[in-house]
């Protein structure tokens, strides 16, 4: 258990970790806002299946927020079932909204993920690249940027934007 603890210091010592620990953190409000939904569904879904289910499964609403969960994650362990044709509905309903609401709000955490992972990406390059050109000028530095400019003027011409300048600085 201890090794694990290691694993997560060297976690935060890598560029992808840190970015994930600070959107984690950025994002605080987004989760909690996805967990609340994730207990209202659980509440809403388990109390609709209970009442469904009486007469053919009877067990207790905690084990029903059990199913909600685990069926709105779409995890689906199969130990607790549905057995009425209106539970199967619920059950489609339940496992409906649990995507939705995971294909809603994970996206803005990954969009912000990735827009921090790309900017750190570009400015550790940028400072790389300026450490390299101030060290040392040589001719091969030189044509690999010249290189990396008429690449990127390129893409811009080929976008239908002839007008642009890309300046070296």
């Amino acid at each position: 258990m201890l090794r694990a603890f290691r694993l997560l210091r060297i976690v935060s010592n890598v560029r992808a970790g840190r970015v994930l620990m600070y959107t984690v953190k950025a994002n605080g409000k987004d989760l909690i806002i996805l967990a609340l939904f994730l207990l209202a569904g659980m509440c809403t879904f388990a109390s609709i299946v209970f009442i469904a289910e009486r007469n053919d499964n009877a067990r207790s609403i905690p084990q029903w927020w059990y199913w909600s969960v685990i069926t709105m994650t779409t995890v689906g362990y199969g130990d607790i079932t549905v057995k009425t044709d209106v539970g199967r509905f619920i059950a489609c309903l339940c496992a409906l909204s649990g995507v939705l609401m995971f294909a809603l709000t994970v996206p803005l955490f990954a969009n912000h993920f990735l827009t921090l992972y790309n900017y750190v990406g570009s400015s550790t390059h940028k400072r790389t690249n300026n450490a390299e050109t101030e060290g040392s000028n040589t001719d091969q530095h030189d044509s690999s940027i010249k290189t990396d400019f008429k690449s990127m003027n390129h893409a811009l011409e080929t976008k239908g934007n002839e007008n642009a300048i890309i300046s070296p600085v």
